[in-house]
């Protein structure tokens, strides 16, 4: 167990790791906030991954709400996170049954339920980040949609991999993308103990978000093992700092950490 300083160092450590990787391209995910970026204060669509918590689905909500949005598309079959997903769902909701169910199937459910949106796409095939898109495209090419603006709306430990996924596999036109991590978070030290800052319905527990965060870097690398062009080739190439790499060496270090590794079941030649 690390001493107190160490304990402190190594909180700093995942919040450089952790502001890298959740991306926010824009200050809010209003009218005003996005029409810097895109000339205009709405995008023609957000995509909601089903990675994300239910407590960041409120994201996508207020800005599907207040109009930076024109479509609400949910994405998200069976994969790595969605038995976490039933978990928080079942916790919230006991006696009704989430287990089996795909998760944009969930998340419809509720967004219609708790908020009263209705009018959504559906993506609810897909296994994993790569697949999240190459499938959703066929779903809005089949709507005989072309967005010229897109919101990706994901985990914050994913969303700089799934802005990456986008720009190597999403074909259909070149829309400008505005990538949004759903929610805040921040490591902190409580009685000489990491803790969360934030309290995230349906979020990770703290070790989980540690191998979540040192499973990206490895993955956002263009190295052999990483998904950049140069590895597996899922993702657009992406630079990551060199005090990320030193970050996350001395996480791993002080932890005993490793990443989360791929989980076979839900591969896919994207």
């Amino acid at each position: 167990m690390p001493s107190d300083s160490g304990t402190h160092e190594l909180a700093t450590a995942l919040n450089l790791i952790d502001r890298f990787v959740a991306v926010r391209d824009v200050p809010t995910l209003t009218g005003a906030g996005l029409a810097p970026v895109l000339g205009s204060e709405q995008a023609d669509l957000l995509m909601l991954f089903g990675a994300c918590p239910p407590g960041g689905w409120e994201t996508a909500v207020a800005a599907v709400r207040g109009g930076a949005a024109a479509r609400l598309m949910l994405i998200g079959g069976i994969g790595h996170t969605t038995e976490h997903l039933w978990g928080a769902m079942c916790e919230r909701f006991p006696g009704r049954e989430f287990a089996g169910r795909p998760e944009a199937d969930i998340m419809a459910e509720f967004l219609s339920e708790v908020h009263g949106l209705d009018d959504v796409l559906t993506e609810r095939r897909s296994t994993n980040c790569g697949n999240n898109i190459s499938l959703a495209q066929d779903v809005v090419r089949q709507a005989g949609l072309a967005p010229r603006s897109v919101i990706l709306v994901q985990d914050r430990t994913m969303q700089r991999r799934m802005s990456a996924g986008f720009g190597r596999l999403w074909t259909l036109g070149q829309p400008t993308l505005v990538s949004f991590a759903a929610y805040e978070q921040e490591f902190t030290v409580v009685d000489g103990r990491l803790a969360h800052l934030q309290d995230v319905w349906g979020s990770w527990s703290v070790p989980r978000y540690v191998s979540l965060l040192l499973g990206e870097v490895e993955r956002l690398t263009d190295s052999p093992e990483g998904y950049g062009p140069q590895g597996r080739d899922y993702i657009a190439h992406v630079d990551v700092p060199a005090q990320v790499q030193d970050a996350a060496a001395l996480v791993a270090r002080a932890t005993g950490t490793s990443g989360r590794v791929a989980d076979a079941r839900y591969g896919s030649e994207v």
